[in-house]
């Protein structure tokens, strides 16, 4: 969601003298490209979990189907005038979404998990909250830069707090962690 609300701000901030027209195009192009990024973040951490249990085949054969589809899809979008440019971005998104649900299917044959609503839920509060806070920071009067950077950091401020709030992860377990780390 935070590359999606925040690609405008991220762009202008990168590119200051791209004209009115092109930074519309690499605003929608960054904002289709959240959907491909959360896609290939959980083919990322699926592909590991497969390769962990030994089955090393599986996400070569999920990345192959998911080239596959992606190139066809790549052919009919960018042929399309409607389109065009954008269709470079959605095949992509279509791929990793292709890849990420066969590599679901294959990681669920392995451990036997289930989401439930609750967490489901409280992963799109959390989400919905991050949002809220970039959205009403928008408004902020200072510069481009000061107010991306806070953008940023206060949505990860409120999503540990969303994760605090609701018990999903504690000072304790912090701790733990980080002296895990440090020795």
């Amino acid at each position: 969601m935070g590359l999606f609300v925040l690609s405008k701000p991220i762009l202008q901030t990168i590119f200051v003298t791209l004209d009115a027209n092109l930074l519309n195009v690499a605003v929608w192009l960054l904002r289709l490209s959240a959907f491909e990024m959360f896609f290939l973040s959980f083919v990322t951490i699926s592909n590991a979990l497969l390769q962990s249990f030994g089955k090393i085949k599986l996400p070569a054969i999920s990345l192959s189907v998911a080239i596959t589809v992606k190139l066809i899809l790549t052919i009919i979008f960018v042929s399309n005038n409607a389109l065009n440019i954008y269709g470079l971005v959605l095949a992509s998104s279509v791929g990793y979404f292709v890849c990420a649900f066969i590599d679901l299917i294959c990681v669920k044959r392995q451990v036997k998990f289930r989401l439930s609503i609750l967490e489901i839920c409280a992963i799109l509060l959390y989400c919905i909250a991050m949002t809220a806070v970039v959205l009403i920071l928008q408004h902020l009067p200072f510069s481009n830069l000061l107010k991306l950077f806070l953008q940023i950091l206060l949505a990860i401020g409120t999503y540990f707090a969303m994760l605090m709030l609701f018990k999903q992860f504690n000072y304790k377990e912090l701790k733990k962690v980080l002296q895990t780390k440090g020795s």
